[in-house]
């Protein structure tokens, strides 16, 4: 309106922008004037505007006319590519909510049967993937509780939750709807290495969220001519952390974790399958599964068990032989009783002996004597 009012020429959007990200000197207001001149002499009915129009009808009746109106899932410009600049990236489709329900409800009704790691091995997922859909499954149902509370207190703000674009959206992202079939379908080489890269990975780093944080974005001053430090210290820091994880996963091979068993001698073996029967094959796994600090901290209360059960048998053994000793010098001690006993008796007798030996020779001088 005001350009209108004062009879100045409207520019476009991209031309204001263009001005507006110059600067204020004389060369620059310059060249903008001679810019906004040259586009005001330019219309559609140049070259550059007829070939621009043609190459965008030739465009719309050959390669966009399937993009028109989409009749199959993943409708891309690169094909079964999403980017046609980046044929490297292809993304996994979409787990579906079908499958999703069904794993939230096994960890529901028993969570150490069907663990996460358990759901995970089932499905073919990683253990992040298999978390996160444990986590956003939780959270809907929390939200269709909050619903359910919202709708008995205020019955005039009843608003159910929004899945009318749930069908559409997995229709268009090619998401298989068939639980059964997305459970026992075979997958790639290259997905199964993806899921194991994803687990190794997730195991080696650990779920830290500061240490992505820090990765994900600082800032640090850099002199001209100097290299940040920053970068270097987090890539040494996560070299040194998976290091330090694979000499963790190599420590629960120790023969303190695992099972004492007989050597066997390690012998060539063909593995042959029945006719009619899938094949059977046991691996050694030694102590990848295994949970170091909880078995530490078994073997630890295992120690201190034992310790107390010896300091209880050490107990008792003094107890024992104090008690022993106390009776052998209750019997010294009554054995040399009676043996003063027999001693004051002897003692006693004789001279009970010895006065009547004198009454009677008293008696006897005086019988003489009279």
């Amino acid at each position: 309106m005001l350009a209108s009012s004062r009879r100045l020429p409207c520019r476009t959007t991209a031309q204001c922008l263009a001005r507006r990200s110059l600067s204020t000197t004389v060369a620059s207001r310059a060249e903008a004037r001679q810019r906004d001149g040259g586009s005001q002499g330019r219309n559609a009915d140049t070259p550059v505007g007829r070939n621009s129009a043609e190459m965008l009808d030739i465009f719309l009746s050959n390669t966009g006319a399937s993009f028109r109106d989409p009749i199959k899932p993943n409708n891309w410009l690169g094909g079964d590519r999403p980017f046609p600049l980046n044929t490297s990236f292809k993304p996994p489709i979409p787990v579906s909510d079908a499958l999703r329900t069904q794993i939230y409800q096994q960890f529901m009704s028993d969570p150490e049967k069907h663990s996460v790691r358990a759901l995970a091995a089932a499905h073919g997922l990683s253990l992040k993937r298999v978390d996160a859909i444990l986590r956003l499954k939780g959270l809907e149902e929390h939200f269709k509780q909050l619903i359910v509370i919202m709708a008995r207190s205020f019955p005039k703000e009843n608003k159910p939750l929004q899945t009318g674009f749930l069908a559409g959206m997995e229709w268009c992202l090619g998401v298989k709807q068939h639980v059964e079939q997305v459970k026992f379908q075979q997958q790639s080489e290259t997905e199964q290495y993806d899921v194991r890269e994803a687990d190794a990975l997730m195991e080696a780093e650990g779920n830290d969220p500061a240490r992505l944080r820090y990765r994900k974005m600082f800032w640090e001053p850099v002199a001209d001519g100097k290299d940040p430090v920053v970068p270097l210290l987090l890539e040494k820091a996560r070299t040194d952390g998976i290091s330090h994880a694979r000499q963790e996963e190599q420590s629960k091979n120790h023969p303190r974790f695992l099972t004492p068993h007989a050597d066997t001698s390690k012998l060539k073996v063909k593995m042959v399958a029945p006719p009619g029967r899938p094949m059977m094959k046991f691996s050694d796994v030694g102590g990848k599964f295994i949970n170091k600090d909880e078995s530490l901290k078994r073997i630890k209360k295992i120690e201190h068990r034992g310790a107390l059960r010896s300091r209880r048998r050490d107990h008792l053994l003094g107890e024992q032989q104090r008690l022993i000793q106390e009776a052998k010098e209750s019997k010294k001690a009554e054995k040399e009783q009676a043996r003063l006993a027999a001693r004051a008796a002897s003692a006693a007798f004789k001279a009970a002996q010895s006065a009547q030996a004198r009454e009677q020779s008293n008696s006897a001088r005086d019988l003489i004597l009279s």
